[in-house]
């Protein structure tokens, strides 16, 4: 359906028809086939098992597709409510706002503090729109260009663990890829070292990307796999232990298969739950910043309502 990826199964097809592997087919598109699946299909090949292995990968890219379509759709709700939040603030401060600004300022009345308060804001607002976008503008180029560093992706992506309500949730994202793609490599014929490799390329957090590292390290050195998992801070204990097991029984294959359908069930609780909080909380902050504009309204009409009545 795709023209582009037509092309590229055609290009594909005509380098095996002229004699190449699939792996160095694969490899003229690094864009599309990264090295998880350029080493599942070396192994394949070598081991004569490329069918089962293009097997477990064609289940590991539904299970990638899954899991971000969940996280998609319970981002939807949350995501538009902010939007209407922000949008119906700034439409009460910036247009609806002022229109009462130039009736109140008429009448010999005193005004409370939110009024004035949302008055000096509402006016600085459209006084100060260029500079307040060009400065956002910035800080998003500053933003980015930080997070390109060694420190700044260190620091966010130690940042976004310790989130309260997303924390928890990205964790066991991160762990779950790791469950998921160590379990599908090790399936496919790839060494532990080598599949530990695999997995840091897709964990998607630095930090637990290093932590890989420093295991990589020690299982090159000879430590067991379950001691090398210990000392990480950011494995929960169950798959340290799980893992030790699976070494120890001559399991680990099965073992991480099993460590990667718990996430499977515990993700999606966890997307839920989290979203179960943010939405009514959400909601919360939205009839707040709505309320205190309406207050901000409506306490100086009702106090002009009296004056008109006692003339």
């Amino acid at each position: 359906e795709d023209p582009r990826m037509r092309i590229v199964v055609e290009d594909i097809y005509r380098a095996i028809e002229q004699g190449s592997s699939l792996e160095n087919a694969l490899k003229a598109f690094p864009k599309i086939f990264g090295p998880l699946y350029i080493g599942a299909v070396r192994s394949g090949e070598t081991t004569g098992n490329l069918a089962e292995v293009l097997r477990y990968l064609t289940g590991y890219l539904e299970w990638q597709a899954g899991l971000r379509s969940q996280i998609i759709q319970a981002m939807i709700y949350p995501t538009l409510l902010m939007v209407a939040i922000i949008t119906a603030i700034i439409v009460l401060v910036t247009f609806a706002f002022p229109k009462f600004v130039s009736i109140f300022k008429t009448m010999n009345i005193e005004l409370p503090l939110t009024t004035r308060f949302l008055i000096w804001f509402s006016d600085f607002i459209r006084a100060n729109w260029k500079i307040l976008l060009f400065v956002i503008v910035m800080l998003g180029v500053i933003w980015k260009l930080f997070l390109r560093t060694q420190k700044g992706r260190y620091i966010f992506d130690k940042l976004k663990l310790h989130l309260p309500l997303f924390g928890i949730l990205i964790k066991k994202v991160c762990i779950s890829r790791f469950a998921h793609t160590f379990s599908m490599a090790l399936r496919s014929g790839i060494d532990v070292l080598r599949a530990l490799e695999l997995c840091r390329h897709v964990v998607g957090n630095k930090i637990i990307r290093d932590e890989l590292t420093i295991i990589m390290e020690k299982v090159n050195m000879g430590e067991s796999l379950a001691n090398s998992f210990r000392d990480a801070q950011e494995f929960p204990p169950l798959v340290t232990r799980m893992v030790g097991v699976g070494e120890t029984s001559g399991t680990l294959e099965d073992t991480v298969a099993k460590i990667s359908q718990y996430y499977d069930n515990e993700v999606p609780k966890t997307i839920n739950q989290v979203f179960a909080v943010m939405e009514p909380l959400l909601i919360v902050i939205m009839g707040i910043g709505v309320g205190f504009v309406a207050f901000s309204i409506f306490i100086p009409i009702f106090n002009i309502t009296k004056l008109a009545q006692l003339h």
